[in-house]
């Protein structure tokens, strides 16, 4: 190890005493070292391997005698080191010259010596007169040279200042495998994120050193430990490592300096550093640079030196990776042209890469049309000043390193290969212009692309048939996607606030979406989008181009334009040509007034001597504001028909005719005229069309039993001038919201939908408002009750069958009620207030007392009793409830007339009565015959018989009247009366167990809701007809007595599941369910599939979108599936061979299955008989069930079978 000699210098140990050569003169003693390492193994082998050389001394032959070196000491060296290195003493010598080396490898020629160092190179000794150590000379050079000693094979010179010895090294030596690792080219291995070297194929750990620009540490692997998370060797740890420099001739060497030493580095001047590191700097930014920094010069210096000694490396390397690999174009100079453009960018900012503030913005890297396929790694190395980069027409892919610009501003890559989202363009957070032209596909279908900052991004003439989601870029003002083959419509794209231009030119859009060009009509003065989007050279289909025409008029009739000459529609080609001519403003001048008048009568045919009135109303615009009337009309006709999907529709007549103020009024109070009535009720619409057209003008809308599933906002948002609304008996399960915009709504009717607990929005929005006059909100499912302190001005409120059950808050301070309903609920209590008020309270409760219903409900025994007690109040008090139906009908039962059949009867008394007399009581309208009937068929246990056929008439009445007593009145006595078997006439057929069988139930239209558990026999009962009645549920206790049913129609009654009482219902043939909700479920689904009797089935307008097998219902002739949201056909219908009718228009299927339009040649007539009897209208068939169903159609007539006019064929277009 080195120790500190007297004067400070560095020294080394004192050799063994000189060796005697064999002439008997002193040899020089050697020194115990090793060879110098070099990078590679080859220069490692190299640097071991003797240098033999004959040195000659001209033309002559003759060998030159060579003496030996006279002794020398390391003990005696000198302290002070030679400022030159031993490369500045080297030497030519002639090839011609031979002589013999001696053990030292000393040649002498002339009387001067000359030794090889260990790069081969030759240098001359001569000894030092004040040590007599040998050095390096140079005839002309007055400073000595480096001491040089002999290695201790006699192959070479070193110099002692450099030498590492394995035993110096010993205690840094790691024990790593670095077979396979790359090194830079000053030899330096990465692994792992850290930095190792070889010397004499020994691995040691190494850093950068803080000042020394070349210099490396060679560490302890703890010290590495300690300073890990620094990006240089700290000065602190000086003495725990050793420093080393790598000669590009020598390899590693020791640097020859340690921190605290007297002696420091030589290195170059400030300003020699300044300019091998800016080669182009000037001279006066030399002097302002260094004046500028100050004391952190040496510091930025050293920074910017390791800088571009780890570029060079790299660069380097990236050329020795391009040249072994097969395919890169290192043969026409890519790599290095690139290299230079990359150095030259590096250096071209000079001296201001050191300013305090960082390196300047705004250069240009241009690396573009040199074929590359990569960038080099350039981590850690300062290219931030780079903010434009150029890589046009290059091999590039996904992979390519870009982590070192993360300032650039615009990347350009142009014709590349990418094929992917790029890994490291998430690092560019100041990236504003990306151009990926002519890329392979360099986006991935779907993905999200995220950037805060990216304003202009081009796609064009790539692959991306699936848009990616560009609603992570907020900034983004152009987007351009030409000749991408985009399919679908990017859907993110109106979440972009800041876009000013879109060009999806020459794609393969075929639809546009709703939000462009259908929206509702509260956003159609949102054009945004519409204005800045090209869609030029699109394959649009026509039902596009439909909608696009529409969506044109509707802004023309809404006074709305887009101002860009290339918009959405004026780069849509074929739209159809305007329906009507836009006048000009001078339109209006004289003689046209007449031109208008006529154009006011087409357009309202019924206004009659009141046209010249309306168009005086226009004022001096009347031509503008007459034909954005007319664009109006022609928008509602479209919006019309693409509702109503080109068929005849009442309600679609009405509403034209609305508009066209063709009607009658509605009429205030005072006789005036509020407006006009739209009546639509029970016309089956289930939907409402959203419409643009204006219907301020009128007052009354009714959409009674219109079966509405979804929320009509769209319609009713253009009906704001309301006074009365009925949306009852429908199935909405939420509150429109343009109920709130409704400021002169008076009577609102909501009854019989599936409200639940957003009917306490419906409060909110309604209120608090004075106009509201009458509310009815029943037979919905609230559970919650509601508070109607909001709703000060009603007078009218009916909130029965619920389901609440608590007293709502406020009802008791609403001066103006007359009526209120809230009967069959929940309450088994009431407020104590009401039941029990003060004295002075009580004559301020008897109007409220008056007007409440609360019959039906579950009272407690307590509440019962209050409601008595306060009953002898009111009439110790002379005061009596007027109306018939109020709060003290519900314990007062005499108040309830209930029908005769209902009245108990009298317990019977065999010993009085006769047979004849007991059946009399049960079956009033028998005659003698029938009653004579009746008791043979009782034979021959006719009491035990008849007392049993009591016990079922008077558990019917019971179970009746325990049902809902007079409030089911007409349904309860049809009930009986069919019980009776009354109607039924000796003509009647009967079963062979002797049941009637044309015998009919018919409960429709009565709104029961729900149906009682019977434990009566109607095994007699033929035909079961519940049509709207609202049951929610299927009635199973009730339907389970109906055992012997052929028919069974239950249409609009809300069902959302098959009845499970069908399962026993085995001589079933016809089963109408038409208008429910019901959906199948496996168990539903089975039971169906089993009415192996059933010869008609119809499940219109029911969400059923799949059926099960039907094949074992060999007698079906008549099957309708219409609106059923199918998606594929009913399975097994191939087996059905007695089919006369099939409907399965309005669903969903795309293709038709083989067996019916491809059969074999055998089977065709058989198909032919199927497909004649089958409606497919309105489905969604794509283009190769078109041509199947052509294809077929060719063979039918070539066989010669002719179909129906409305058969398969003939109904796939439409």
């Amino acid at each position: 190890m080195k120790g500190k000699t007297p004067t400070g210098t560095s020294a080394i140990t004192p050799p063994r005493q000189p060796a005697i050569h064999p002439d008997g003169t002193e040899m020089p003693s050697r020194i115990d070292v090793s060879p110098l390492p070099h990078l590679r193994e080859s220069n490692i082998a190299a640097s071991t391997t003797a240098t033999n050389v004959n040195v000659q001394a001209g033309p002559s032959t003759t060998p030159l005698t060579v003496t030996p070196l006279p002794p020398s000491t390391l003990a005696a060296m000198v302290t002070s080191a030679s400022r030159l290195s031993v490369a500045d003493f080297h030497v030519t010598l002639p090839d011609n010259l031979q002589a013999t080396i001696d053990s030292q490898g000393v040649r002498t020629i002339k009387g001067r010596k000359f030794v090889n160092l260990p790069d081969g190179k030759t240098v001359e000794i001569a000894s030092d007169p004040d040590t007599g150590l040998y050095r390096a000379r140079w005839p002309t050079q007055r400073e000595p040279g480096p001491v040089l000693v002999p290695d201790p094979g006699g192959e070479y010179w070193w110099s002692p200042s450099d030498v590492l010895t394995d035993a110096r090294l010993e205690s840094y030596r790691m024990h790593i495998n670095l077979e396979g690792v790359q090194p830079y080219i000053n030899g330096v291995y990465p692994l792992d994120g850290n930095t190792y070297i070889i010397i004499r194929k020994k691995v040691y750990r190494v850093m950068w050193d803080q000042h020394g620009a070349q210099m490396m540490h060679i560490v302890h692997q703890r010290t590495a430990n300690d300073v890990d998370n620094h990006a240089f060797f700290q000065p602190e740890l000086i003495a725990q490592g050793e420093p080393v420099i790598f000669d590009a001739r020598l390899g590693w060497i020791d640097a020859g300096i340690r921190r605290g030493d007297n002696e420091v580095l030589s290195l170059p001047s400030p300003e020699r550093r300044l300019r091998e590191l800016f080669p182009t700097i000037e001279d006066d930014l030399v002097r302002l640079t260094i004046e500028s920094l100050g004391v952190d010069l040496p510091r930025k210096l050293t920074q910017f030196e390791v800088g571009l000694s780890r570029l060079q490396m790299r660069l380097s390397r990236w050329q020795e990776i391009a040249n072994a690999t097969p395919g890169m174009p290192a043969s026409n100079n890519a790599i290095e042209t690139a290299s230079q453009r990359l150095l030259s960018i590096w250096r071209r900012t000079g001296p201001l890469h050191l300013d305090a503030n960082g390196p300047p913005l705004g250069m240009e890297l241009n690396l573009s049309g040199l074929g590359i396929t990569n960038l080099p790694s350039l981590d850690g190395i300062e290219f931030s000043h780079v903010t434009s980069l150029k890589l046009r027409s290059n091999n590039l892919d996904r992979n390519i390193n870009l982590s070192a610009f993360k300032n650039v501003l615009d990347l350009d890559l142009w014709d590349n290969k990418i094929e992917g989202s790029i890994h490291q363009l998430s690092a560019m957070q100041h990236l504003t212009h990306l151009n990926l032209d002519y890329n392979p596909s360099p986006i991935n279908p779907g993905e999200r692309l995220v950037s805060n900052t990216l304003q202009v991004l081009s796609l064009n003439n790539c692959a991306i048939a699936d848009a990616p989601d560009f609603s992570g870029l907020p900034n983004l003002r152009r987007l351009e996607m030409t000749y991408t083959n985009l399919a679908r419509w990017p859907a993110s794209l109106d979440q972009l606030p800041m876009l000013e231009r879109v060009d999806l030119r020459y794609n393969a859009l075929s639809e546009l979406p709703d939000a462009l060009i259908a929206p509702a009509f509260e956003h159609l003065a949102n054009t945004r989008l519409s204005n800045i989007v090209n869609v030029d050279g699109n394959p649009f289909s026509l039902i596009t181009l439909e909608r696009a025409s529409l969506y044109r008029l509707r802004l023309l009739a809404s006074g709305l334009s887009l101002s860009n000459p290339e918009n959405l529609l004026s780069t849509m080609r074929w739209l159809e040509p305007l329906p009507v001519r836009l006048p000009a403003h001078s339109d209006y001048g004289s003689g046209a007034a007449s031109a208008l008048l006529v154009r006011v009568r087409e357009l309202y045919p019924t206004m009659g001597n009141n046209a010249d009135a309306f168009l005086q109303s226009m004022g001096v615009d009347a031509p503008n504001v007459l034909t954005r009337l007319e664009y109006e009309f022609e928008v509602l006709k479209t919006q019309l028909n693409a509702w109503s999907r080109g068929q005849f529709n009442i309600a679609s007549q009405k509403i034209l005719k609305c508009w066209r103020r063709e009607g009658r009024m509605l009429l205030g109070a005072g006789g005036e005229h509020l407006g006009l009535k739209l009546n639509l009720t029970s016309l089956n619409l289930e939907n409402m069309p959203s419409l643009d057209a204006d219907f301020s003008f009128v007052a009354s809308l009714n959409l009674k039993r219109a079966r509405l599933h979804h929320n009509p906002d769209g319609f009713l948002g253009r009906f704001p001038n309301l006074h009365e609304l009925d949306i009852s008996q429908n199935q909405l399960r939420s509150v429109p919201s343009a109920l709130a915009k409704m400021q002169h709504l008076t009577r609102l009717n909501m009854s019989d939908n599936y409200l639940g607990p957003d009917a306490e929005k419906l409060i909110q929005d309604l209120g608090p408002r004075t106009s509201l006059q009458e509310l009815n909100l029943s037979r919905n499912r609230f559970v919650h009750t509601l508070d109607l302190s909001l709703l000060p001005a009603l007078r009218k409120l009916n909130i029965s069958r619920t389901e609440i059950d608590s007293w709502p808050p406020g009802l008791e301070r609403m001066p103006a009620l007359e009526e209120v309903n809230l009967s069959h609920n929940g309450f088994k209590d009431l407020p104590l207030f009401l039941l029990a008020p003060g004295d002075q309270d009580l004559a301020g409760f008897v109007r409220l007392y008056d007007s409440l219903d609360i019959t039906g409900n579950p009272l407690s025994s307590d509440t019962q009793s209050n409601l008595r007690q306060l009953a002898s109040r009111l009439q110790a008090a002379g005061i009596t409830l007027q109306r018939p139906r109020n709060l003290l009908t519900a314990v007062n039962p005499e108040n309830q007339e209930l029908p005769v059949s209902f009245l108990p009867t009298r317990p019977a008394q065999p010993s009085v009565l006769t047979p004849a007399r007991r059946v009399q009581e049960i079956f009033p309208s028998y005659n003698e015959q029938s009653i004579n009937h009746l008791i043979q068929s009782l034979e021959p246990d006719v009491p035990g018989r008849l007392a049993a056929l009591e016990h079922e008439f008077n558990t019917l009445k019971s179970q009746l009247q325990d049902w809902g007593g007079n409030n089911k009145k007409p349904a309860s006595e049809r009930i009986l009366s069919c019980w009776r078997r009354e109607g039924i006439t000796q003509s009647t057929s009967a079963t062979p167990d002797g049941a009637f069988l044309d015998l009919t139930l018919d409960l429709s239209g009565l709104n029961v809701e729900v149906l009682p558990n019977l434990d009566a026999d109607f095994s007699h009962v033929g035909s079961l007809l519940m049509k709207n009645e609202g049951l929610y549920s299927p009635p199973e206790g009730f339907l389970s007595r109906f055992t012997n049913l052929r028919t069974l129609d239950l249409t609009n009654s809300y069902l959302t599941e098959l009845p499970q009482a069908l399962r026993n219902m085995n001589h079933l043939t016809r089963l109408i369910l038409n208008g429910n909700s019901i959906a199948l479920t496996d168990a539903t689904a089975r039971i169906l599939s089993q009415r192996t009797t059933l010869q008609v089935l119809e499940m219109n307008n029911n969400p059923l979108q799949w059926l099960p097998d039907l094949s074992q219902m060999t007698q079906l002739r008549a099957l309708a599936l219409s609106r059923t949201g199918l998606r594929d056909w009913p399975p097994g219908l191939e087996a059905l061979t007695s089919m006369q009718r099939i409907n399965l228009s309005r669903n969903n299927l795309t293709s038709i299955p083989d067996y019916l339009i491809n059969p074999a040649q055998q089977h065709l007539a058989a198909s032919a008989r199927l497909t004649n009897v089958i409606n497919v209208s309105h489905n969604q068939f794509d283009e190769s069930a078109r041509l199947q169903a052509l294809i077929y159609q060719m063979r039918l007539e070539a066989a010669g079978i002719r179909l129906s006019r409305r058969n398969l064929l003939f109904t796939i277009n439409e």
